[in-house]
Formats: C-alpha cells, sequence, structure tokens
C-alpha cells in the first residue's frame, strides 16, 4: 500500500516519534483512498517513524465529505471537510510504502 504524506520530517522531530513509537506501539493516521493510493492527511512524522520501525499504521479511511475538527492546519477552519485539507495540502511528492 502507497501512503502520501503532505510534509517532509524533520530527524530530530522523527527520532522523538520513533522513541514515542517504541514505547506507545502503531499510531493511527487518518488517510483518503484516491482509489490508487492513500493520502495521509495528518501524521507525516508518523507515517515516517511507522515504516522505519517497520510498524504498520491504523489506517483511519476518511471520505471527502468527512469534516474534520481535531486537525492542526492553522491556516484553515476549525472544522473542515476532508476535501478542503486535500486541497490545501495540494500535491506531495513524499510517499512511503507499507
Amino acid at each position: 500500500m502507497m501512503v502520501y504524506v503532505p510534509n517532509a520530517t524533520n530527524r530530530d522531530h522523527l527520532e522523538e516519534v520513533k522513541a514515542q513509537m517504541e514505547t506507545i506501539g502503531a499510531p493511527s493516521i487518518r488517510v483518503f483512498y484516491t482509489g490508487e493510493a492513500y493520502i495521509a492527511i495528518e501524521g507525516s512524522h508518523r507515517v515516517a517513524a511507522a515504516h522505519e520501525l517497520n510498524i504498520i499504521p491504523d489506517f483511519i479511511v476518511v471520505e471527502e465529505s468527512d469534516e474534520i475538527s481535531d486537525h492542526d492546519l492553522q491556516c484553515l477552519s476549525d472544522v473542515v471537510t476532508v476535501a478542503e485539507i486535500l486541497e490545501y495540502l495540494g500535491y506531495t511528492q513524499y510517499v512511503y510504502e507499507f
């Protein structure tokens, strides 16, 4: 399964996330399925850490019309649809295979 993430990772932060993940286990990541691949709408560092640790995250598939209220995208409203998040994120070249 191919998972595209919205952002590049910072090595220091990635190491912190990996250390946490070794203790708490697999993360949950919300993803949108395009029909060919998945696009993470959050958690670039969590996806990268899981990949490096050979842990398969709990991928939660969301639909374009789903509303998300607990995001950390400061440029967007408090409650947005997945479609709005995808539009904001745009194209990404960062991809991991699980």
